[in-house]
């Protein structure tokens, strides 16, 4: 990697923005609080690609922004949208013409120049045979969540309420509060009492 000290200076930048100690970054990250610590104070001299992804996500920015290689962040969706759209070997002609939305709007979207809306996230995923939600940050995720749930109302009858409450109150927390609740749901949902005899899980 090129010059370090930037990514040194742009990890601690975005941890303190986002409120996150160490302890919070290493549970987002599955690296140890020692390890984020020598990282973001010159102790460790080499970064891997891999780790720098994972912490890039974490820290809700794209791994560019973290080089130094982009003077003004770019959102986690904008990033995600273009590595996925590469990693499936499309060019931006062919996103387009499988999502159809126009070359140069995609481009901005890819830059983040422009704000992306539900809808044509869900058409760019669709493009790349993929969940939305696997695009999207976590304002974009909450607020499609609201929408899945408002628009699914009557499938959830008496529990409405309940997953009403539960996504009213999921707007109010951060990453890290997200994490918590969505690990504390899931741990629910293994236990055959809390849940309804015909789904699975």
């Amino acid at each position: 990697m090129e010059d370090l000290s930037v990514i040194r200076d742009r990890m601690k930048k975005r941890r303190e923005e986002l409120g996150y100690s160490y302890q919070n970054l290493a549970d987002l990250t599955g690296m140890s609080k020692s390890t984020l610590q020598r990282y973001e104070t010159g102790g460790i001299g080499n970064l891997p690609l891999d780790k720098l992804e994972i912490l890039a996500k974490a820290l809700r920015c794209s791994p560019a922004y973290l080089m130094g290689w982009a003077d003004e962040d770019v959102s986690l969706t904008a990033h995600l949208i273009k590595a996925t759209r590469i990693r499936a070997r499309m060019s931006i002609e062919d996103l387009s013409s499988a999502s159809g939305l126009p070359v140069s709007l995609l481009e901005d979207y890819e830059r983040g120049t422009k704000k992306l809306n539900i809808e044509d996230l869900g058409k760019i995923a669709s493009a790349l045979n993929l969940s939305a939600y696997s695009l999207a940050d976590f304002d974009l995720a909450t607020n499609m969540m609201t929408m899945d749930i408002n628009n699914a109302r009557y499938e959830y009858g008496e529990e409405y309420n309940q997953y009403a409450r539960m996504i009213q109150a999921f707007g109010y927390l951060n990453h890290l509060g997200a994490e918590k609740a969505a690990s504390a749901v899931e741990d629910l949902a293994k236990i055959q009492e809390y849940r309804r005899d015909e789904d699975k899980f």
